[in-house]
């Protein structure tokens, strides 16, 4: 069979298609492995670096959305008073509904839930429709971050 001068493409088309097929595979793959989603977005969204003598408890979140959406919870145990935010002191019903939120929609046990009976300090960032909860209990020195990401 003899091939005209323009149907180059014939010959290219079988070589090309896998390739595609393999680069949107892999997308998809990043895209729902939650690589693409920045998963400290601590510092990339809310611009807040933690201090160098905190430790992590506790992590959880939900695996991120079609759009990058998911809820996240964060425990840290640090010595130190977070200085380097604003905090309002007192009981919050927006803060205390919006974690308990995040954390009915992760699934998690009660038992890394913020106990509201006790007094706390708290701060509530946004950023168009994502929120990040802070919450600081100075008894037993934990600070809760809980994330909204829509």
């Amino acid at each position: 069979m003899k091939y005209k001068k323009g149907s180059n493409v014939f010959l290219v088309l079988p070589i090309l298609m896998p390739l595609i097929i393999a680069i949107f595979i892999i997308g998809t793959i990043i895209i729902y492995s939650g690589v693409y989603i920045p998963n400290d977005t601590l510092d990339t969204l809310w611009k807040i670096s933690l201090p160098d003598n905190i430790e992590l408890i506790y992590e959880e979140s939900t695996d991120p959305g079609f759009h990058g959406d998911r809820s996240a919870l964060r425990i840290y145990k640090s010595d130190n008073i977070w200085s380097f935010i604003n905090l309002e002191y007192g009981d919050s019903k927006e803060v205390e509904s919006g974690v308990n939120d995040i954390i009915a929609d992760i699934g998690i046990g009660s038992e890394y839930a913020p106990d509201f009976d006790k007094p706390y300090s708290w701060a509530i960032k946004k950023d168009g429709m994502d929120t990040l909860y802070i919450i600081q209990f100075l008894d037993d020195k934990r600070i809760y971050l809980a994330e909204l990401i829509m």
